[in-house]
């Protein structure tokens, strides 16, 4: 059965031939799995991507929030975030699917929220200001806080907004405006400020849990193309930017 799905994720290469919409298969979500798959057997990269040692990676794990439900119908509150690719020092919470915990020694816990053609999400239900960027990099900081490391013992926390190098270096468009704007740490604290205040969380934990985490994180827009000159020495260089070429044309991206 596992070769039969592989049959019809093939057929998606020909327009004529598939079965389903090609971006099923050339999408961001894989195109980041094969892109974290090739980091993760590489060694002595200097790139925002490399591995340290004993680090893994997952993709579509859940991250918890610190503004989860307090009771039944909390109006304040919000459930937990889903991230793109996760690369680190982790394991998963008891009793979840893919809720990650990172370990008590964990030195690398890295994020990353991948972009083709869609936008970043504006904000959630109950906090429209409260955008993607600052959600992922809020709840980044507060599992970090959980797992009881210190930022002295991180040699590697960031949050990474991949997306294609025509949107990012492109001044006419809002939503790519928003790319770059975002991803900021002066943008992420006064969203997360706003946050913390609308759920009714004390300024402590603002100032004493989620800043110091902020303060040693790296937050960052990587462009696809940046991250494929570090493949192109491969051996299979020349698959991964195919790959990615086909990814951009099935998602609309010039």
């Amino acid at each position: 059965m596992i070769e039969k799905v592989a049959d019809l994720l093939d057929r998606c290469r020909s327009k004529s031939d598939t079965v389903m919409p090609r971006t099923e298969l050339f999408n961001e979500g894989w195109l980041l799995r094969v892109v974290l798959d090739w980091y993760s057997h590489q060694r002595n990269l200097d790139s925002p991507f490399a591995f340290e040692q004993g680090a893994k990676w997952y993709s579509e794990g859940r991250l918890s929030s610190p503004f989860l439900a307090r009771h039944k119908g909390d109006q304040c509150a919000e459930k937990h975030t889903n991230a793109d690719g996760i690369i680190g020092h982790f394991s998963f919470c008891p009793d979840t699917r893919s809720g990650i915990k990172p370990d008590s020694n964990a030195t690398q816990l890295v994020v990353v929220e991948a972009k083709l053609g869609s936008g970043l999400s504006e904000g959630i239900k109950n906090a429209p200001y409260y955008n993607q960027v600052a959600r992922n990099a809020c709840c980044l900081a507060h599992i970090a806080s959980k797992a009881g490391i210190t930022q002295d013992s991180l040699t590697k926390l960031a949050f990474y907004v991949v997306a294609p190098e025509s949107r990012v270096n492109n001044p006419k468009s809002k939503a790519d405006k928003k790319l770059r704007e975002w991803t900021t740490k002066s943008s992420i604290k006064k969203k997360v400020k706003n946050r913390a205040e609308d759920y009714g969380k004390e300024e402590e934990w603002y100032e004493d849990k989620f800043l110091p985490f902020l303060e040693v994180m790296c937050v960052k827009l990587i462009t696809w193309e940046d991250i494929l000159s570090d493949m192109e020495s491969s051996a299979a260089g020349t698959e991964y930017r195919a790959f990615y070429d086909k990814c951009k044309c099935a998602n609309l991206v010039k």
